[in-house]
């Protein structure tokens, strides 16, 4: 079971350009980042359009699986902003914990862009 102990670094404020649901990938203008593809980082609330948005871009934090992830894996970007075990997207982080399910939610170490 996943205890939240996350401890962000850095955590910078953009402002939303669409509905956003905490613990997503966020790409830098703020909506979700596209599967497989580099985030801004990961949004610490729920957020409505034109709204100021926490994103943690480096440390650890809360993330939400797409699926399954085991910990200690590589993740990526998935669907509408939701995390997954790396297969052919680039890496966002590092699984520091497990997430059982879609909807899960897990503890990630984020890891910087190389892009």
């Amino acid at each position: 079971m996943y205890s939240q102990s996350k401890r962000p670094i850095l955590t910078l404020t953009i402002i939303a350009a669409a509905i956003v649901e905490a613990h997503r990938a966020i790409a830098l203008d703020g909506t979700y980042a596209a599967t497989g593809e580099h985030m801004h980082g990961v949004s610490d609330t729920n957020s409505f359009v034109d709204d100021e948005l926490a994103v943690d871009v480096l440390g650890t934090t809360t993330c939400e699986a797409g699926a399954a992830i085991v910990k200690g894996a590589l993740i990526e970007v998935g669907a509408n902003g939701k995390f997954i075990t790396k297969a052919a997207g680039k890496v966002v982080g590092r699984a520091l914990s497990a997430a059982a399910a879609d909807g899960s939610k897990f503890e990630a170490l984020l890891l910087p862009s190389n892009a």
